[in-house]
């Protein structure tokens, strides 16, 4: 029987043999653990994934991410993923809330909330950022108008003096009409609330 560095023997190798002595060996497995998006190779002589927890300390919560489950039976090459559960504060759609989360990141948490995101929407910190606890992740709802102001420009009175009408009376020749100007801005629109806009066409109707 081969034992390595690794394996475990009880009881130790340099105790004495005695009659009726039994002697356990547990061939060690070479996993790799995947801890908080870290990933990592480790030895181990457990039979579950809950061996595994035990033998490198780890606690898994009641909103930890753990895969395979707990009483999966571990062979040698296997991944185990954990992931810690993370309190976050989301702010998004006028609405602010706690979650208890162990998604690995902002994009993936979104997702599984159903949070979805438009074309110009704003998110911070980024969809690919990962979670800490404590941390606001805030969506800011980004839309464009297009938006035409229109301005009056008066007219101006003209007086001409003749000798065709009598002194001191007025005769109109033609009546004055106002103008129009008219701007055409594309209105930026943060969560409903007006954040710039931009001057496309400036054009007197």
């Amino acid at each position: 029987i081969q034992i390595s560095a690794h394996d475990s023997v009880e009881p130790p190798l340099a105790t004495g043999i005695s009659e009726g002595m039994r002697v356990h060996v547990l061939h060690a497995k070479e996993i790799s653990l995947v801890l908080n998006g870290s990933l990592q190779t480790v030895h181990v002589i457990g039979q579950t994934v809950d061996d595994v927890l035990e033998q490198v300390n780890l606690r898994a919560g009641r909103h930890a991410y753990l895969q395979p489950s707990r009483g999966a039976e571990i062979k040698d090459g296997d991944v185990v993923e954990f992931r810690r559960a993370v309190s976050i504060q989301l702010n998004v759609d006028g609405k602010s809330k706690r979650v208890i989360t162990n998604a690995p990141d902002v994009g993936y948490l979104l997702d599984s909330l159903g949070v979805v995101l438009r074309r110009h929407d704003r998110v911070v910190p980024g969809i690919d950022q990962a979670l800490l606890t404590g941390q606001s992740v805030n969506v800011t709802r980004v839309q464009f108008r297009r938006v035409v102001e229109k301005k009056e420009i008066p007219f101006r009175t003209m007086t001409k003096p003749s000798d065709a009408i009598i002194r001191g009376e007025r005769q109109v020749q033609r009546s004055g009409a106002l103008g129009v100007h008219e701007y055409v801005y594309r209105v930026r629109l943060e969560n409903g609330t007006e954040a710039g806009k931009e001057l496309l066409e400036d054009r007197r109707v």
